[in-house]
């Protein structure tokens, strides 16, 4: 409450309907028949008088002395006063405000007014045709944003055409963009021209919004955002807008007498009827997305509008996509192909050492050694529409087409290469300088870098055909080229016997090493489940 001095002048004040907000001072402004006083302790009041269109409300405020100008958390509730209607008040400071307005005066003995000025915003309707503002009259939008000056809270409406504002200048924003308004002592009235720009889809457009932003980024504010719905129309100042739906976006010009009207399509990007979408939520710890221009994030099997244009599409965030084309009224629906890729099982014999972890997939395209995804082994995953190959990391240059379902997901195994390094006394000047993997055969594509000695010792690969590729000889004169060709079958582990020349053979095993129980030994006999070369594979000599 105000800091009344008595409760006499509280009483005189209750007459004046003085209260400490604008709200609650609201309910008495239907009281009538008080007649105001003319004097509060020995001080002469005079009249002060709010002129300007009628219905409107001002609260008046009492600035005490020792506060500062502007710190209106100080101010002390006096009054409220509609337009046409005269209060009484001693001569001293104060601060007039209504919702978007405050004018700092000084009350003085010979009584005086105060105006408030209109603003006007007037929608050229004759920029739509009749029918075209029948359909749509309901979803037209006049959006208005203003700050209160007491109170520091914005206040916005979506059909206020007119706006009371009291002497000075005053910020206010019509539909996104910032306005300032100017009026003098008098009242008076602006006029500001409106006028129609929806943004619209030929079809069911279901609860979608586009939002209407300054194309200046520099002022902008929450409050020059403004959400319409699609197929709505909001009225808006002549001048160049930047429109944007489900992050897409859109420059419009909107011009002096004319109706702008901004098409829409429909894009959906679709995962194969019995994808595991719920498994492979649980795997990979969120669902599937789809991604445009790199950077908006779509929900698979739903349908987004966009505005029209060519957009790359690309799901999982992978460096995967394809460029298509969104049209005017129309739905472009993106097929997706489901694959997963498992790594071969680990043979069962307690005294083996356990598998090494099976490492990332890698997908290509067009055979290119670098990888545009990294795919999870065991977990389901999308790719757009095309060929693919993949690899594993580790194994950089060997490929194999992937094999994908439109419907559910093909499914793959990788197998386990496990190499024996046979070290041999070398000859004279004989030497082993290069030994790598060969894929061959329709679906199999590359080579590996080369293999280094003693590492690695455990490889996984794409099932296929490869030869296993060693040069032995001098290594200033001439050298053999040696290619032993094998199988290995999806889910498969194999062992592959690698020929090491050298002049100095490496130091023998310890007993521990003999027994087989070393931590690196993976020599004798092939631990269970794990297919070796057969011994009557005759190397070729090329």
């Amino acid at each position: 409450m105000p800091h009344f001095r008595s409760l006499s002048l509280l009483l005189r004040a209750f007459k004046q309907r003085c209260l400490p907000s604008r709200r609650l001072a609201s309910v008495l402004l239907s009281l009538s028949g008080f007649s105001c006083i003319q004097s509060v302790e020995g001080k002469k009041l005079s009249t002060l008088k709010v002129v300007g269109a009628p219905g409107n409300v001002v609260s008046v405020f009492s600035v005490p002395a020792a506060v500062k100008e502007g710190d209106v958390r100080r101010y002390v509730p006096v009054a409220q006063a509609r337009t046409g209607e005269e209060i009484y008040l001693a001569p001293g400071n104060y601060f007039a405000a209504n919702d978007c307005s405050g004018f700092a005066f000084t009350q003085r003995s010979e009584g005086s007014t105060l105006a408030l000025s209109t603003l006007r915003l007037v929608p050229h309707r004759e920029a739509l045709t009749e029918d075209a503002f029948k359909v749509e009259g309901e979803r037209h939008v006049v959006h208005t944003t203003c700050e209160d000056p007491i109170e520091g809270i914005s206040h916005s409406w979506d059909d206020k055409l007119e706006i009371p504002l009291l002497p000075g200048k005053h910020r206010l924003n019509l539909a996104g963009t910032p306005l300032q308004a100017e009026f003098g002592l008098e009242a008076s009235e602006k006029v500001i021209d409106l006028f129609p720009l929806t943004v619209f889809l030929d079809g069911d457009a279901g609860d979608n919004r586009y939002f209407v932003l300054q194309e200046d980024q520099a002022v902008r504010s929450d409050a020059s955002i403004i959400s319409v719905p699609v197929g709505g129309t909001i009225w808006v100042t002549p001048g160049v807008y930047a429109l944007e739906i489900n992050g897409t976006r859109r420059r419009a010009a909107v011009e002096k007498g004319m109706r702008t009207r901004v098409p829409l399509g429909v894009l959906r990007i679709e995962s194969p009827e019995k994808f595991p979408a719920d498994l492979r939520a649980r795997l990979g710890g969120q669902p599937v997305f789809a991604y445009i221009n790199g950077g908006v994030l779509l929900n698979l099997n739903k349908d987004y509008v966009l505005f029209p244009g060519d957009y790359a599409v690309s799901v999982e965030g992978s460096e995967l996509q394809d460029v298509f084309l969104v049209k005017t009224g129309e739905k472009t629906v993106v097929k997706t192909q489901g694959a997963q890729i498992d790594g071969p099982a680990c043979p069962a014999n307690p005294e083996a050492k356990p598998c090494r972890t099976v490492p990332k997939i890698t997908l290509h395209k067009e055979q290119r050694p670098y990888s545009l995804m990294n795919v999870t082994p065991g977990m389901p995953f999308l790719v757009l529409e095309g060929k693919y190959e993949y690899g594993v990391e580790g194994m950089r240059g060997l490929l194999r087409l992937l094999a994908t379902s439109p419907g559910s997901v093909a499914q793959e195994k990788l197998a386990r290469l496990r190499f024996k390094w046979d070290v041999r006394q070398a000859s004279s000047r004989t030497r082993t300088d290069l030994v790598r993997l060969e894929s061959r055969g329709a679906e199999n594509f590359g080579r590996s870098l080369d293999l280094l000695f003693n590492k690695p010792d455990e490889v996984y690969v794409p099932a296929g055909v490869y030869f296993l590729t060693y040069f032995v000889g001098d290594p200033q004169q001439e050298r053999t080229k040696t290619r032993v060709e094998f199988t290995v079958a999806q889910g498969q582990t194999r062992e592959v016997v690698v020929p090491i020349f050298t002049d100095k053979l490496p130091a023998k095993p310890d007993e521990k090493t003999v027994r087989g129980g070393g931590d690196d030994d993976r020599s004798g006999t092939p631990a269970e489940g794990v297919d070796a070369l057969p011994s009557s594979l005759v190397p070729l000599r090329k």
